[in-house]
């Protein structure tokens, strides 16, 4: 071993993080960078003609704007994790989805089918409230700032 790390005594649910955050963290990156160049370069041009520092720049007009653009690209990033956290289950981290598979095997394959519907259901539920939230801060956003 060259580092001299045991992964033996790590959580699962610590390589589950990590490896969704890895994944996450690369469409997330995407999506604001697209934010970001979604915001012309005119709005940098004209702080800077105001006499404005490139970081008040940044804080008080780019990020705004590109969180705004940004926003509906971000949502569906977040329904898509978790959807995704069903793949833990594949390291033995049970959470729902593996829950379902505990369930299937205790009563023999029987009713597989009604409970496979109400996880479904489950998963639709929880994406409708993720949805729904985040519409409502997008339309919030969209508002015009009003001092």
């Amino acid at each position: 071993m060259l580092i001299h790390i045991d992964i033996n005594h790590f959580s699962r649910l610590f390589f589950v993080i990590l490896a969704f955050t890895l994944h996450t963290g690369a469409y997330l990156s995407e999506v604001m960078r697209a934010g970001y160049l979604s915001v012309d370069y005119v709005q940098i041009e004209a702080g800077l003609t105001v006499g404005l520092s490139y970081r008040h720049i940044l804080t008080h007009i780019i990020i705004p704007q590109a969180l705004r653009n940004s926003l509906p690209n971000l949502t569906t990033q977040i329904i898509e994790l978790v959807k995704d956290t069903s793949l833990a289950f594949t390291i033995g981290l049970v959470d729902m989805m593996g829950q379902v598979q505990l369930i299937i095997g205790n009563n023999y394959g029987l009713g597989m089918l009604q409970v496979y519907v109400v996880i479904s259901i489950i998963y639709w539920i929880i994406a409708l409230i993720i949805q729904g939230t985040l519409t409502l801060v997008d339309k919030k956003a969209q508002k015009p700032y009003q001092a």
